[in-house]
């Protein structure tokens, strides 16, 4: 065959492919020209992707540049965060690897979300012809389902993108396995791996509903069928599915199993397995949104929406109106029984349809009790299994878009046709009009407070009540959602969470994403538990209490950036700039806290603690104990042999200071119990002398250590081990699955 001949073949088979790509790139051409601008849309408490995806996979790309094949730890993100371990940073992401590592930085944070939705739309293609349908018929589900309102707005969730764009393929992949041979199993090798790359890549909650959709449909479609035979394919390939997740999970255990132990020390260790867990239950007034996307909200995102009804990113399943109506044809019988009398399988998607919009209620669904249990329990947001719902439902409209299509009449198909690029049209306007953008010149430039504490000799910065309080206050109480320059400047002046990885500076407050370390949270909750928040953030002054003067002491906080003028300036703090926003009502207080810690301690006081409630209790007290560090255990009782009065004469000095490694010399007059302001965390590990000492919890969140007098080198290195045991369990589990194929193939 000739390279002409080729060509024309592969035109004639791949032309729907090569329009998927082109509409793709229509679709997000304004995301590149005429400038590169990124998505800023705002949420609670700033947007995920603005205050956590983008820094992080800057952090990222700055650890690629200086060499840092897998960046573990990030020393100023809170006290010390294990970045890793959190999966929704997506390090084995493969798409998030290439496009940072070789890319700008926004270039690559554009490009992968083309490539995401490019895979969808590839898949979800793939898929419709899996099921039967023709090419027009699979082009007009690949662009209405990808395009649906739900995935649009859910790119401001870069870890929910990563993990919902491999659903159609994982789908296709199960209905071909049921249909192939007895002897061959290929397509359940590449559903094994592309369910690692899902479980690896992206939220594990998404993972988690796919299977669940996949098992549901094999459970039913085992059930339907009636040709005892046949049954039994299906059961005993089910069998071998079912399997296939034990392979599936040992595969990912490089991720796994840090993932399981940030998790045990995370705000979600102890989530009760009650449907009260459950956030964003939708219900029957939610089904409106069929017909209008913004029915409950906005445009410009929603007013009090945080309160009122489940954001458009967790539950809409607004698709596209001209599509929709094809769902109102099924009312014609001739039409409805040519569609179902071919196929079971359509009355088992009509069942899984009814059964993911009840799950959608969550709370409100007569199925809450299943909430109870695990892996439902595992997860907060019920509304997100909208994701199946539009599927199921854009599979339907499909469905008639076909019977309608076969007539051969010209008129007819060039009128659907018609309807695909108006839905197309209609979603893009609808992308636009819903999300934020900046260039990148305006999402780089720094705000005042950036400049003033870079050019300051800050080392550690709180700012308390920010996320909790002052953004949801501003972005949904006061309205201030779409303006650009305000928007962006309460965000980079404010310094919230992560925000500060694009500079450099080292902050104390925790991580903005969902799963936060439980002690951490704990810790700052103390910080702010005795502040009443005011209605008017000019004329208030808020009292900071002595638990939380002591507790930002042993933290080693030097600045405290407030949007609140603070008491006790005199005593305690120092009042260094007063800088005023876009907002007349809101001004950014930065403050130098007096006889402040460093985060290197030496403490020759101790107490000992068996309860957090014995710490805040201790902590509040009048008493001064600054100078007192609160133990839970100690170190082969090392630490009795120290004096609790007496003077200490200490010093040191930093020799290395590494997000995974420091180093740093001591010298000491007397025995005393050292303190590392950073973070507690298993896999870090510590060396006196070359020696390898324990390390213990000091005043609850931070490492500490018994040190004898004189002269030390001391070192802290971050070893994880679950990621080590991780990694030897994965690649065992792919030299033992590979001998298993080619011993079954031979």
């Amino acid at each position: 065959m000739t390279l002409n001949r080729m060509f024309k073949s592969f035109l004639k088979k791949g032309w729907p492919i090569i329009m998927l790509i082109i509409l793709n790139g229509i679709f997000f051409a304004p995301l590149f020209f005429p400038n590169l601008k990124l998505i800023v849309t705002p949420e609670y408490g700033g947007g995920d992707e603005t205050i956590f995806h983008y820094p992080v996979k800057f952090f990222l790309k700055e650890s690629y540049r200086k060499g840092i094949v897998v960046p573990f730890w990030s020393k100023d993100i809170g006290a010390g965060y294990p970045l890793y371990a959190q999966q929704e940073s997506g390090f084995l992401n493969p798409i998030n690897y290439l496009t940072i590592r070789f890319l700008p930085f926004v270039t690559s944070i554009n490009f992968q979300i083309y490539l995401y939705f490019l895979i969808l739309l590839t898949s979800s293609y793939y898929l419709a012809r899996t099921l039967g349908l023709q090419k027009m018929t699979s082009m007009f589900f690949s662009t209405v389902y990808a395009y649906s309102f739900f995935i649009i707005t859910n790119i401001i969730h870069f870890s929910h993108m990563a993990s919902f764009v491999f659903f159609p393929i994982l789908f296709a992949l199960v209905l071909r396995y049921l249909q192939e041979s007895e002897s061959r199993n290929n397509y359940l090798v590449f559903f094994i791996f592309v369910s690692f790359l899902q479980l690896t890549a992206g939220h594990i909650q998404y993972s988690c509903y796919t299977h669940l959709f996949i098992v549901s449909y094999v459970v039913l479609f085992w059930r339907f069928e009636r040709d005892p035979a046949k049954r039994k394919r299906i059961f005993s390939k089910g069998i071998y599915l079912v399997a296939s997740y034990g392979v599936i999970f040992l595969l990912s255990a490089v991720q796994l199993f840090p993932t399981y132990e940030f998790y045990a020390a995370s705000n979600r260790e102890a989530i009760p397995l009650t449907s009260r867990s459950v956030s964003s239950n939708l219900s029957l007034s939610s089904l409106l949104t069929f017909f209008y996307p913004f029915l409950f909200y906005s445009p410009s995102l929603v007013r009090n929406s945080l309160f009122d009804y489940t954001p458009p990113w967790d539950g809409n399943y607004y698709y596209g109106i001209p599509p929709f109506l094809f769902l109102f044809l099924l009312a014609i019988p001739t039409l409805r029984s040519r569609i179902f009398k071919r196929a079971r399988y359509r009355y088992i998607f009509l069942l899984l349809l009814f059964f993911f919009i009840l799950l959608s209620f969550g709370a409100n669904s007569p199925l809450y009790l299943l909430f109870y249990m695990p892996p439902l329990s595992f997860f907060r947001v019920s509304g997100r299994f909208v994701l199946f719902v539009v599927f199921l439902c854009v599979l339907f409209s499909s469905f008639v878009f076909e019977e309608l299509y076969k007539k051969k009449n010209q008129v007819l198909r060039f009128g659907l046709i018609l309807v695909t690029l108006i839905n197309f049209v209609l979603n893009m306007l609808l992308m636009y009009t819903f999300h934020t953008f900046q260039d990148e010149k305006g999402f780089f430039s720094q705000g005042k407070t950036i400049r003033y504490l870079k050019e300051s000799e800050s080392k550690r910065i709180l700012n308390p009540f920010y996320f909790s309080e002052v953004l949801p206050n501003i972005l949904y109480v006061k309205g201030i959602l779409r303006n650009i320059p305000v928007y962006s400047e309460i965000i980079k002046n404010g310094l919230p969470l992560d925000y500060n990885l694009f500079y450099g500076i080292s902050h104390v407050n925790e991580s903005t994403s969902a799963f936060n370390l439980f002690r951490h949270k704990l810790y700052l909750f103390l910080v702010e538990s005795n502040v009443n928040y005011p209605e008017r953030l000019e004329t208030y002054e808020t009292p900071l209490s002595e638990s939380a003067k002591n507790l930002l002491y042993y933290a080693a906080v030097d600045t405290i950036l407030s949007p609140y003028a603070l008491k006790d300036t005199d005593t305690y703090l120092r009042l260094k700039e007063k800088i005023p926003s876009f907002l007349p009502k809101l001004n950014y207080f930065i403050y130098e806290v007096k006889g402040k810690k460093n985060r290197v301690q030496f403490y020759t006081k101790y107490m000992r603690i068996s309860t957090f409630k014995d710490f805040q209790e201790t902590t509040s007290e009048d008493q001064d104990v600054k100078d007192t560090v609160f133990i839970e255990e100690d170190s082969k009782g090392a630490i009795k042999t120290i004096g609790t009065t007496g003077q200490l004469d200490a010093s040191y000095f930093t020799e290395v200071d590494e997000n995974e490694y420091l180093r740093i010399k001591t010298k000491t007059s007397d025995e005393s119990i050292l303190v590392l302001a950073d973070t507690f965390y298993p896999g870090w590990e510590l060396y006196i002398d070359g020696k390898k000492t324990s390390i213990f919890h000091a005043n609850i969140l931070f490492r500490g250590t018994f040190l004898p007098r004189g002269t030390h080198r001391v070192e802290y290195v971050y070893k994880p081990v679950s990621f080590y045991y991780g990694l030897v369990v994965s690649l065992v589990t792919i030299v033992g699955f590979i001998a298993f194929l080619f011993r079954k193939r031979n």
